[in-house]
């Protein structure tokens, strides 16, 4: 058995269970990204900006010059190994550190007003406990902080993703898909001009978006973020639906059968669904960071028959399995527990690359899967057993996922 083929234990890792579908969410598309420098905000005109892999201290400009409301802000980020804290400083005008290039900021005493100090230490609280501190720099001295020590999201050498919501009335703070905090304003947000990021951190991206209603809770008057990491489902709502494949020029059509929306799913994730039988097709978005070499893995498996097994996996009729290191897709069938032969073909360039976002689709077919990656034809892969007893997706391994969307056709 080669490297590509010793999976078995990794896969029988995955955590198996089935669920019902729950909570309902409304269907978009996240915009595509595009990088050219890691300390520059990118493409300022478009409704998505990123900063990728700087080096700390980093200090950055907000796009289009100012914090405007219903910004939302992705973090992608690692605390080191033994890292104690790390802070993130929403600045009213210049802020007086040191770019991640190595370049003083210039500016002067009426310009260093902190509107949102968020600083999560690790051990860091008077009881010896793990504390976040938020807090606010205006005027030239520290307002009243506040200290939240219940369910601290952080920890050493272990990938995070945090998103901030700005709102009228304050900051609402996610992490890993969970709302978390909230500090309300004291400041005017509109006189944020940069964010300054420091401390035991390995940061691979930071994003920029204003189109967020992907986000928004419909039965809410008031934007929120997704607080369940365990994946909130909903049909699709056509009219968001349009204006989302409008956006990134896409069909407008709306879709045929059902759809659900997946957003911000931990990894090893797993959805049970019957539908995975018929003809769907399947959008994955997420980002590989760039500090991590794990091994990348997609299957639609069928669970039923692992869970009637005492052996535990017994047949994957799809096995996706990216390699970044060696720039290799490998796709694989097991069929009562034995692995088949491996196919490596690509028909393009390998596109997933390590500190950089991506959008995989995976339509199932009767006969095939076809799988395009950032809008480009990646291969295809004749099924080996009947399509009709795909019943699961399953993903582990060096991946952070922004969502996951299912249409059955």
């Amino acid at each position: 058995m080669n490297i590509f083929t010793s999976m078995d234990k990794f896969v029988n890792d995955f955590v198996f269970f089935a669920k019902d579908l729950r909570n309902k969410v409304l269907s978009a598309i996240p915009a595509t990204m595009a990088s050219r420098s890691p300390h520059n905000i990118i493409d300022p005109t478009s409704f998505t900006s990123v900063v990728r892999n700087p080096s700390l201290p980093v200090c950055f400009s907000i796009p289009n010059g100012s914090l405007e409301l219903g910004t939302l802000i992705s973090i992608y980020a690692t605390i080191t190994s033994g890292g104690r804290r790390f802070r993130i400083d929403f600045f009213q005008g210049k802020c007086p550190h040191i770019y991640g290039d190595g370049v003083r900021c210039e500016s002067n005493d009426n310009e260093n007003n902190i509107a949102f100090h968020f600083n999560p230490r690790i051990g860091g609280g008077t009881d010896g406990r793990d504390v976040v501190v938020l807090n606010s720099f205006c005027d030239g001295q520290w307002g009243l902080e506040e200290r939240h020590q219940d369910a601290f999201p952080f920890q050493s050498d272990t990938p995070f993703r945090m998103m901030i919501l700005v709102e009228s009335d304050g900051f609402k703070v996610a992490v890993d898909g969970r709302h978390s905090y909230e500090f309300k304003h004291r400041c005017d947000f509109r006189d944020i001009a940069r964010i300054h990021i420091e401390g035991n951190l390995i940061l691979d991206l930071v994003e920029f978006r204003k189109e967020i209603r992907y986000l928004v809770r419909t039965q809410s008057t008031s934007s929120s973020l997704t607080v369940d990491s365990t994946s909130s489902t909903e049909e699709a709502a056509t009219p968001t639906a349009q204006t989302a494949a409008a956006a990134t020029g896409g069909d407008i059509s709306p879709p045929s059968g059902h759809s659900k929306l997946v957003t911000s799913p931990a990894i090893p994730y797993m959805e049970f669904d019957p539908n995975l039988s018929r003809p769907c097709d399947i959008y994955i978005a997420g980002m590989l960071p760039a500090h991590i070499r794990d091994n990348f893995v997609i299957n639609l498996a069928n669970s039923v028959e692992a869970e009637q097994s005492t052996a535990g996996i017994v047949n994957i009729p799809v096995h996706i399995s990216i390699r970044a290191d060696i720039q290799a897709i490998v796709r694989n069938t097991m069929t009562n527990g034995v692995w088949g032969e491996e196919e490596l073909y690509l028909i393009g360039p390998f596109q997933l690359i390590p500190g950089t976002h991506f959008d995989l689709m995976i339509s199932n077919r009767e006969d095939k899967v076809v799988v395009a990656i950032n809008g480009q034809p990646s291969f295809e892969y004749k099924h080996r057993h009947e399509s009709k007893t795909i019943d699961s997706l399953q993903i582990n391994g060096g991946v952070v996922l922004t969502s996951i969307r299912y249409e059955n056709k």
